[in-house]
């Protein structure tokens, strides 16, 4: 998808958030969510420091799928592309997020989730990621 003068915005969150454990399938009610090619040119200016913002908001799904997105935030705002909580089984690779501060601040009770080959800054650089393994 090309988001021309719209910035990427995505929420999946579950009502039923504590019935879920990351370390246990049967407890997953949605599965294999894939976000692969969105390119956005224009900033996602909301949110700021110190909480920051994120574009991806994505809680309780097994097998999320994040890949080769674009996109750019305000500098020095605190941004991340993702806030993740309690997934499973998730891959976050190349994505570029132009004055992002990183590609995701936590992924809150989640496992088996690896991140590689992402960009975050200004000017970019390849993130290396201390919230997961590389993929």
């Amino acid at each position: 998808n090309r988001l021309t003068g719209s910035p990427l915005r995505i929420s999946s969150v579950v009502a039923y958030f504590d019935g879920i454990h990351a370390k246990d399938p049967s407890t997953f009610r949605r599965h294999n969510y894939q976000f692969i090619g969105n390119h956005s040119d224009t900033a996602n200016a909301t949110g700021g420091c110190p909480d920051g913002n994120f574009a991806i908001r994505l809680f309780g799904i097994d097998g999320v799928v994040l890949q080769d997105n674009t996109q750019p935030f305000p500098e020095n705002r605190c941004m991340h592309l993702l806030d993740a909580a309690k997934l499973r089984n998730a891959r976050v690779t190349g994505n570029t997020s132009l004055g992002a501060e990183t590609i995701t601040k936590r992924y809150y009770q989640s496992a088996n989730v690896c991140e590689s080959g992402n960009f975050t800054g200004q000017p970019l650089a390849r993130e290396r990621s201390q919230m997961a393994p590389a993929c």
